[in-house]
């Protein structure tokens, strides 16, 4: 007597149903091993350096991997790996001190989307560094040498607290945030 063949579930039904639960399961697979965060927004991003007080700067920038970027005649952007951060950034424009500026990663909303693959797809976007973007937008303020233009001098204290204000605010809405988070 012949022994019975025993094939998967996903092979035993007849028409066209037949493969449905082996291509669901390469689908669900195949999903839980991409980090939503790189499909979504891939591994390469442009930001855009604007250095506030003075137009026509240039900025170089090296990631701790030792790539370097370049950003010249500012605002530009340039396009950049992310992941690789924080970024050091150096400005230097004449009639201006030489600015660092040190531009750090943040956490991509796409990451938290990883819930649905059980967290296997934020290994990925850890690995690709796609969860960790830069800002899009980085304001450097440069100040002017001693002995400038008292028209340079102003710029720069306006611009320095216009900076100073959106900081604030910016830390206020947050903290805000979290306080109506916490009270629902």
């Amino acid at each position: 007597m012949a022994s019975p063949i025993v094939r998967p579930m996903a092979f035993a039904k007849e028409g066209p149903m037949k493969l449905v639960p082996c291509r669901l399961f390469a689908l669900v697979a195949a999903f839980s091993l991409s980090g939503c965060a790189t499909l979504f927004h891939g591994r390469e991003q442009m930001v855009l350096v604007d250095t506030v007080t003075v137009k026509g700067a240039v900025c170089r920038g090296v990631d701790k991997e030792g790539r370097k970027y370049a950003w010249a005649n500012t605002p530009v952007q340039a396009e950049v790996i992310k992941g690789d951060g924080p970024i050091a950034i150096t400005c230097e424009a004449p009639g201006y001190k030489k600015t660092d500026y040190s531009l750090d990663g943040t956490v991509a909303g796409a990451t938290f989307l990883n819930v649905v693959t059980l967290g296997l797809g934020a290994l990925v976007d850890a690995a690709s560094g796609a969860s960790q973007p830069y800002p899009d937008v980085v304001k450097i303020l440069m100040e002017p040498v001693d002995g400038a233009p008292e028209a340079a001098q102003a710029a720069y204290l306006k611009a320095k607290k216009e900076h100073e204000e959106a900081i604030r605010k910016a830390k206020a809405d947050e903290e805000k945030q979290i306080r109506e988070a916490a009270g629902r």
